[in-house]
């Protein structure tokens, strides 16, 4: 939202909420911002890539835990 009223063009990838009604709620909130809302998973690669194309600014919603994937090193710490 900052980013948005600062007149920055965003793009935001994000992670569903499990309960649809739920996230129907959520992304109104979000889409009420003004920027794309790109869901996770197999389209998200190419929708991120054409919005740095379009040169909107990338975001990502980390706000849920997410357990798959792999595990990477932060700042020299691991799992």
């Amino acid at each position: 939202m900052a980013a948005t009223q600062r007149g920055l063009d965003v793009a935001e990838v994000y992670r569903a909420a499990n309960n649809p009604w739920i996230d129907r709620l959520i992304a109104s909130y979000r889409d009420s911002v003004g920027s794309e809302l790109i869901p996770k998973g197999t389209i998200a690669a190419r929708r991120s890539i054409a919005a740095l194309r379009d040169g909107r600014h990338l975001a990502m919603l980390v706000d849920q835990k997410m357990n798959d994937g792999i595990a990477v090193p932060f700042s020299g710490a691991t799992r």
